[in-house]
């Protein structure tokens, strides 16, 4: 269970970055009212905190916090999907070099 947890913080603490690039993309001031990034921004990233800390009652933080690079990749591919915006063939490159060393701290 605690993997579904490391899981979850992941991909909500990367969603909640590419809500925080829709509140910058806004280019308005930071007002309350119906401000749906600004909502979105601090749900991800509230329940992206809980799920970590979750997960780190049961998964040691050396073991669990190579696994937040994860993160690096996600956002790029939200990125991707979401935002449309275009990643080269050395950013792939570098996201193969973080699964590869990811690979070797989780061994």
């Amino acid at each position: 269970m605690e993997y579904v947890f490391l899981f979850l913080a992941i991909v909500l603490l990367s969603a909640g970055q590419v809500a925080q690039k829709f509140l910058a993309m806004k280019n308005t001031p930071l007002y309350l009212k119906g401000n749906k990034p600004l909502y979105a921004t601090i749900l991800f990233m509230s329940f992206g905190t809980l799920f970590w800390l979750l997960a780190l009652i049961t998964i040691p933080l050396s073991h669990a916090y190579p696994y937040m690079s994860v993160s690096v990749i996600l956002v790029m591919l939200y990125a991707v999907f979401f935002l449309r915006e275009t990643v080269n063939a050395r950013q792939w490159f570098g996201a193969l070099i973080i699964m590869v060393g990811l690979c070797l701290t989780s061994s």
